[in-house]
């Protein structure tokens, strides 16, 4: 007999019942480790269940869409808002992803069944905590009205949009302008319709408005024009529409043209038109300081200061030019607040002064307190117009420039400007046509015109006059140290 087999089968028997032994520790292990994760596993599962209308036995992790009244009644540690339903009961909402505060009323959720809170005191036999992933309603304003639900009408400021009360009654507002999209959808309907949005830019030729509006108007299939003087243009054999106020440009893409037609008529646009309807009658309730009150406006203009669209009216104040400056926003009560108001005894306060100096040349008072942008003139940046035969010498290379046509009679009868140029530090050029610190206007000149006294002024000796205007107060030094000859 084999020495080696006594010693042998022993040990395969040991192995054995190590083996079954282990086996059923690890199916212990399993079973308790799914028992403490069943929530999880199920609300894994149910990604897959199927919505059947109704709410009754939902399964975590079900997706759901519901509607009913929202309220702001929550316990704060397992959901901060209630949905009212006519037919399910309440439900207890959360969002990892949307501000609830910002709704109310009857409203459309979409979501996720996150947690089954049981039995609750009014009634239900389940509350189910939702973690709601979208949603349909009325959103309140920000600034000065948050927490005050305006249903029936809304301003995007930053696509600077108005959405008046018709719009509510046709559509629904899907989101608040995020990533240069407003996304709208007709009640009853499915399809998303995108708004894209950006600011006109002269120096992007895809962004230049004017350029744009010329190329739509002059090859476009069809054009509509709003009550409020919009004007949409499609482009010929395309379902694209663009529209601007010279601000703002919009672009709606491959939605029928019915659709967007009947779109058009509840989308507003606070242009020029707007402004002089419905802001401007409202002047002698926004341009006050102290008792000194610009009764009437004569004129306005609109332009893009610091991110937000400013009106510009001027008029007389004690029988002396005065200017307003206004930032539009029609959800406040008068459509608008005071930026800037000078008038005949503030000027010398409130804006920079000129002073005549020789050479037909009139530069302004640096404003004290005010720090200036630094000077390099050994580093000047020269500008050449062999067209028109003048060259431009910036007192800093640490600027950015550009130029571009214009037709502008700078609010002042007698000024007839065809070309502007804005000027901004080197580092912020990307918001050189937003924002720019200065700005340039080549322009003629009647002899009997008095040049407002926030420009100043350079004349040619063959009657070409450039006006200068010091946007930003530190400025005001790099103004009057350009040469232009």
């Amino acid at each position: 007999m084999d020495p080696q087999t006594p010693t042998f089968q022993p040990q395969q028997k040991w192995g054995s019942k190590f083996t079954t032994f282990l086996t059923v520790i690890t199916i212990v292990f399993l079973v308790f480790v799914a028992y403490k994760n069943m929530d999880n596993i199920t609300q894994l599962l149910g990604w897959w269940a199927v919505n059947t209308g109704t709410t009754s036995g939902l399964q975590i992790g079900q997706q759901v869409a519901i509607e009913g009244t929202l309220t702001a009644n929550g316990d704060y540690i397992n959901y901060t808002h209630q949905l009212e339903t006519t037919s399910d009961g309440i439900f207890g909402l959360k969002s990892k992803t949307i501000d609830l505060n910002q709704y109310s009323g009857t409203v459309s959720i979409e979501g996720t069944v996150e947690k089954d809170l049981g039995p609750t005191q009014s009634g239900n036999s389940e509350m189910y905590i939702i973690d709601v992933i979208n949603i349909i309603g009325n959103i309140a304003l920000s600034g000065d009205m948050v927490g005050e639900i305006v249903p029936n009408w809304m301003y995007i400021e930053k696509a600077w949009l108005y959405l008046p009360e018709d719009f509510f009654a046709n559509y629904a507002l899907l989101n608040s302008g995020e990533s240069n999209v407003v996304k709208v959808q007709k009640i009853g309907g499915t399809q998303t319709i995108n708004i894209q949005y950006f600011t006109c830019k002269t120096s992007n030729q895809n962004e230049n408005c004017t350029t744009l509006s010329k190329n739509f108007s002059s090859s476009n299939e069809k054009t509509l024009t709003t009550s409020n003087n919009d004007t949409f243009f499609k482009l010929e054999g395309t379902d694209s529409w663009f529209f601007t106020n010279n601000l703002y440009g919009y672009f709606i893409n491959n939605i029928p043209a019915q659709d967007v037609e009947a779109l058009s008529q509840y989308l507003i646009l606070p242009n020029t038109d707007y402004v002089k309807e419905n802001v401007m009658p409202k002047v002698s309730s926004i341009c006050i300081d102290g008792n000194i009150v610009l009764a009437q406006a004569d004129k306005s203009s609109l332009a893009l200061e610091n991110n937000r669209i400013v009106a510009k009216f001027t008029g007389k104040v004690n029988s002396g030019g005065a200017e307003c400056k206004v930032a539009i926003n029609p959800s406040l009560p008068n459509l608008g607040e005071k930026v800037a108001f000078y008038y005949p005894e503030a000027w010398s306060v409130t804006t920079t002064t000129p002073t005549t100096t020789t050479n037909g040349w009139t530069s302004l008072t640096t404003p004290s307190g005010v720090k200036q942008f630094p000077i390099n003139l050994e580093k000047a940046l020269t500008f050449t117009s062999s067209r028109w035969g003048y060259s431009i010498i910036f007192p800093s290379s640490n600027i950015s420039y550009d130029s571009s046509n214009t037709q502008t009679d700078l609010d002042t009868a007698g000024i007839n400007c065809s070309t502007q140029f804005n000027v901004i530090k080197y580092s912020d050029k990307a918001n050189l046509d937003i924002t720019p610190a200065v700005k340039i206007y080549e322009c003629r000149v009647k002899n009997t015109v008095n040049i407002p006294s926030i420009y100043a002024q350079k004349t040619l000796e063959d009657g070409r006059v450039f006006l200068i205007e010091a946007v930003d107060p530190a400025r005001v030094d790099f103004v009057n140290n350009i040469v232009i000859q």
